[in-house]
């Protein structure tokens, strides 16, 4: 999949709004983010070793605020963060974070 992808609402309306999450893997470049009406917006590209161009690509794509905070994640999540992009966020602890607040009852997490 490359390009972004609107969904319709279902996101609860101020789960992540206002920052942009961004995955830097090894082969992909991931983004998400949800709007104030709830809308979620996530795009996907191949990077071919140029993560940087493939998230620019991606960011010209989207219809995004002009000041946004970035979280970004991933092996290569360094290459943007070095660059005075986005804090780098460790992934477990989010997602421990993420289940907290949305399912509070869970004892376990299985990714």
């Amino acid at each position: 999949m490359n390009g972004i992808v609107n969904h319709g609402p279902g996101v609860r309306p101020d789960a992540l709004v206002g920052a942009l999450g961004v995955d830097i893997g090894s082969l992909y470049v991931k983004m998400v983010w949800v709007d104030p009406e709830g809308v979620w917006h996530d795009g996907a590209a191949e990077h071919r070793g140029r993560p940087v161009a493939a998230l620019r690509a991606l960011l010209a794509d989207a219809e995004l605020p002009a000041v946004l905070p970035v979280g970004v994640t991933g092996p290569l999540a360094s290459v943007i963060t070095d660059q005075g992009i986005g804090v780098e966020v460790d992934p477990i602890r989010a997602a421990i974070r993420g289940v907290r607040e949305h399912v509070p009852q869970a004892r376990h997490i299985l990714d």
